[in-house]
Order: structure tokens, then sequence, then C-alpha cells
């Protein structure tokens, strides 16, 4: 019987196989590392809509305050951008800030 060297067919070399297996490896880790990081964001942005949900529901739970009276303050920062604060205390008077950052001028200009 004859073998696939005795008929004078080559496989794959030893070096291109490596060099498959280290590009392989390679595409995988960095679609792991893309995935985590894409499912860390939607975590993040995901936490950061519960809080603004929970301080919405707060303050219609709590009509001694009207919107119009909770502190607001707005500063402008670099490059044109806004940050507004505003303060929305729970029953018992304290609470959490929520901040906010507009940056209309480096939209507009990093649009083509």
């Amino acid at each position: 019987m004859r073998t696939a060297i005795d008929s004078g067919q080559r496989g794959f070399s030893l070096a291109g196989t490596l060099i498959a297996l280290l590009l392989c490896t390679i595409f995988a880790a960095t679609l792991s590392g893309w995935q985590r990081s894409l499912i860390q964001g939607f975590v993040a942005q995901r936490a950061l809509e519960n809080h603004w949900r929970a301080n919405v529901k707060r303050l219609e739970e709590w009509p001694l305050v009207s919107p119009d009276q909770l502190p607001v303050q707005s500063e402008t920062l670099l490059h044109g951008c806004v940050s507004i604060t505003l303060f929305v205390p729970d029953m018992h008077g304290s609470g959490q800030p929520l901040r906010r950052e507009r940056c209309p001028n480096l939209l507009s200009s990093s649009s083509p």
C-alpha cells in the first residue's frame, strides 16, 4: 500500500499550519476582547438609564417640590460643552446629583 508521501503528494507545511493557527488564535482573542468591551458598555449604559429612571420615579412620588423648583446648575466647559447638574432629593432630603454633558460643537465638527 502506498502512502501520501510515497505517491508524491504533499500536505500542508508545518510553518504554514503554525502561522494559520497563530492567526486564528489572535483573531479569536480579538473578537472576545471586542465582545467583552461591548458588553461592559451596554451594562454601563443600562445602569445609567436605571439611575435616571429611578430619580424620575422619585420625582413623581414626591409631589412637595415641582420640577421647576429643583436646583439646576449649568456651566460651559471646554470646546463649547455644556454641563448641567440637577439635584433630585428623596423623601429624606438626601439624594444624588444627576449630571449630563453635551458637546454640540464636537458632534457637528466630527460629521463629514
